[in-house]
Formats: C-alpha cells, structure tokens, sequence
C-alpha cells in the first residue's frame, strides 16, 4: 500500500509540474488586462488589453492598497496607476 500511494503522488508531482494551473506571477499590467474575462469586448485577445471594468478594479486595489491577483503579492503604486490609465487610454496591447 506504501509503495503505491508513493508510486501515486510521484504521478501526480509529475503531471502538476507541467500543468498550466500552476500560477506563473504577472506583470502588474499583464494581470489587470486579465482581471475581467472578455474586456474589453470588440477586440481579439481581450486579455491583451485594459478594459473598462479591469481599470475600475486597478482604481480600486491602489485605493484599498490590496495587492493585484496573479502578481505574487505586487501592488498598485501612483506611478503604476499612471501607466496603467496610459495603457487603457491609448488601447496599447499588453504582452
């Protein structure tokens, strides 16, 4: 039994190793862009640009000063802010 349940967490080590639900951190702008799925809408790859409802979000964690999702704990400075509001003005698509 020892031997299998070894033999069973080894498999699941290795296949999680290569799985994409593994969190990769993001640029800050990178994850803003994919806070709302499908914003902004009208575009290809909408993940690649700052939407509506993202920048209202992004406004909302540099006010509540909570760290954006899938960055590895970074957050919003007024600089970044800036950027940010830069990005989402002009429709620069993000990497």
């Amino acid at each position: 039994m020892v031997q299998w349940v070894r033999w069973v967490v080894v498999a699941l080590a290795l296949s999680l190793s290569d799985c994409t639900l593994l969190q990769v951190n993001l640029t800050i702008d990178q994850a803003v862009a994919r806070l709302v799925p499908a914003d902004p809408l009208g575009v290809s790859n909408p993940d690649h640009f700052i939407g509506n409802q993202e920048m209202d979000l992004a406004a909302q964690l540099w006010i509540s000063n909570r760290p954006v999702p899938r960055t590895g704990g970074q957050y919003i400075t007024e600089g970044v802010l800036k950027q940010l509001i830069h990005l989402w003005q002009q429709g620069v698509p993000i990497p």
